[in-house]
């Protein structure tokens, strides 16, 4: 509710306005989330791809039972 007291003048400005600030936020921010989703999805895709439980990674030196390395040369 609005008063206006004898003597005074209201004015309402009823012209078009500017955005809202932060409208455009939202957007931005699931912009940035659902772009991390597919990299991620992507990256996921290619290890799942390329993932073979049978290789290990190569050590260098010597490897005793179990894949438990017994010796280890380092040459500087």
């Amino acid at each position: 509710m609005v008063e206006v007291a004898a003597g005074t003048t209201l004015s309402i400005d009823l012209g078009p306005s500017a955005a809202p600030t932060g409208s455009n936020e939202l957007w931005i921010v699931l912009g940035a989330v659902g772009g991390v989703l597919v990299l991620g999805a992507i990256v996921g895709g290619i290890v799942a791809a390329t993932y073979d439980p049978g290789v290990e990674a190569p050590i260098p030196g010597q490897v005793g039972p179990g894949g438990v390395v017994s010796a280890l040369t380092l040459s500087f």
